[in-house]
C-alpha cells in the first residue's frame, strides 16, 4: 500500500500545538467510509438470532490449528485484537518484539513476527496498536503515530511518521486506511489525520474528567476511569456523554468495550456485565469472577449477542458460550453450553482469548493463548 509522503518524517519537524476542528466535507467523507465499512461487515456476517430461555443452540466447537513460535514468547507480551477482528496483535511497549496472528486455515503459518519495530520508535514506547492488511499503526507515548507497512514475511518496507505532539496516543483506528488515521490523544481528544494532505483535525475534545483509558471502534468511542464512563455511538453526529456505571461499593472498572449500538461490555475487578446506554436501558451481570483468579476475557461477536469465557477450576478448564437474551426487558445472558478443554484438548490454563472473524459467514474463530506460549484456534460454527 503506498502512503503519500506529505507527512512529518521525524521528531525534528515542527510541532503541531493546536488542531482545528474537522471540516464538514471531511466529516462527510468519514461518514461515507464508515457506512461502506459497516455495510461490508453486515454483508459478510450472518444475522445473529436472538436467544430465548428455552432455545436449544446448536454449535460445533472444533480445534482447528495449534500455532507455536519460539522466536517470541507471546505469554510475556501485551496483546489486543484489531478493530476489524481479523488479527491478534502481540507487542512489547519498547517495540523489541512484535507479532501479528491471523487465522489462515490449516496450511499456512498464522503468526507473523514483525522485525525492526524498535528502531522506528526512537526511544518512545507503544501505547496503542491496530492493523489493517499489511499496515500496522503504532500510537506512541511521545504523541507520534507510526504508519508501518510490512510484507508477508514481517519485513518493514515503509514507515511514515505522524508527529502530532499531543500527548500519549491512547488508541488508534486503522479501519479507514489508506485515506485516514483516527486516534485518541490524551491531551487533545479524538483526532483525524488525512494522509494525502497530512492535515490533522479534531473530532471531539477530551472528556471534562480527563479519563485516561479509551476504547475506540470508530465511529463508536468510550473513555473511562476506575468508576466513570463517557461514551458515544457515533462521534460524527453526537458528543461524548457521561454514562452511569452500575458499580457496587468498592468495585472498579478494568475495561469497557463498545459492542452493538447502545451497548457496552464492562469488565470490573469482580464481574462482567453489559450496559445498555439507551434511555431507560438496563445493566445486567453476565457472570461473577471466581475465586480461582477469574475468567479470561473474550470479545463479543460482531452483533454483541455472544460471548466466550474461559474459567480455570481445580479439576477442569471450562470454555462457556453466553448468549444475550435481547427479547427480555432485563437483557439477561444465558449460558448456551460449555466444553471442558482440559479433558478434551489437554489445555490446562488459558492466559488470554479473543474472538476473530473467519472467511465463511456462519463461522468465527476463537483463539486461545495458553500458558505454554502457543495459540490454539477453534472453529465455531453456528
Amino acid at each position: 500500500m503506498g502512503i503519500p509522503i506529505a507527512l512529518y518524517e521525524d521528531s525534528e519537524c515542527e510541532e503541531i500545538e493546536q488542531f482545528g476542528w474537522c471540516s464538514e466535507a471531511c466529516k462527510r467523507r468519514l461518514g461515507e467510509l464508515c457506512y461502506s465499512r459497516e455495510s461490508t461487515v453486515l454483508e459478510e456476517d450472518y444475522e445473529e438470532r436472538p436467544v430465548d430461555d428455552d432455545m436449544v443452540y446448536a454449535w460445533r466447537f472444533d480445534l482447528q490449528t495449534r500455532a507455536e513460535n519460539r522466536v517470541v514468547n507471546l505469554a510475556e507480551l501485551e496483546s489486543t485484537r484489531s478493530k476489524d477482528a481479523s488479527s491478534w496483535i502481540f507487542y512489547r511497549p519498547d517495540g523489541s518484539e512484535t507479532a501479528v496472528y491471523r487465522h489462515r486455515g490449516r496450511e499456512d503459518d498464522p503468526l507473523t513476527v514483525v522485525h525492526g519495530v524498535q528502531e522506528l520508535l526512537q526511544g518512545s514506547t507503544i501505547q496503542s496498536v491496530d492493523v489493517r492488511g499489511g499496515t500496522l499503526l503504532l500510537g506512541l507515548d511521545s504523541g507520534q503515530i507510526k504508519v508501518v507497512t510490512c510484507n508477508n514475511d514481517g519485513r518493514i518496507v515503509q514507515c511514515e511518521s505522524l508527529v502530532l505532539r499531543s500527548g500519549r496516543i491512547l488508541d488508534v483506528f486503522a479501519g479507514l486506511l489508506p485515506e485516514f488515521v483516527i486516534a485518541f490523544a490524551a491531551d487533545e481528544g479524538l483526532l483525524c489525520t488525512e494522509l494525502r494532505s497530512g492535515r490533522t483535525s479534531k473530532l471531539l475534545d477530551v472528556p471534562p474528567a480527563r479519563l485516561q483509558r479509551v476504547s475506540l471502534d470508530f465511529p463508536r468511542l468510550s473513555a473511562f476511569g476506575a468508576t466513570r464512563i463517557w461514551s458515544c455511538d457515533d462521534v460524527l453526529s453526537c458528543p461524548l456523554v457521561p454514562v452511569d456505571a452500575p458499580l457496587w461499593p468498592g468495585e472498579q472498572l478494568l475495561n469497557v468495550d463498545p459492542c452493538a449500538r447502545h451497548m457496552l461490555l464492562l469488565e470490573t475487578d469482580q464481574r462482567y456485565l453489559s450496559l445498555d446506554t439507551a434511555p431507560a436501558g438496563c445493566a445486567c451481570t453476565v457472570l461473577h469472577k471466581s475465586e480461582y483468579g477469574g475468567p479470561a476475557r473474550a470479545h463479543t461477536s460482531t452483533g454483541g449477542q455472544q460471548l466466550f469465557v474461559s474459567e480455570q477450576h481445580l479439576y477442569a478448564t471450562s470454555l462457556t458460550m453466553y448468549g444475550r437474551c435481547s427479547r427480555n426487558r432485563d437483557c439477561k445472558w444465558i449460558s448456551l453450553g460449555y466444553s471442558d478443554i482440559r479433558a478434551k484438548y489437554n489445555i490446562c490454563r488459558v492466559l488470554r482469548l479473543t474472538l476473530m472473524t473467519a472467511s465463511t459467514p456462519a463461522t468465527s474463530v476463537l483463539a486461545l493463548l495458553t500458558d505454554d506460549g502457543s495459540i490454539h484456534s477453534f472453529s465455531i460454527e453456528r
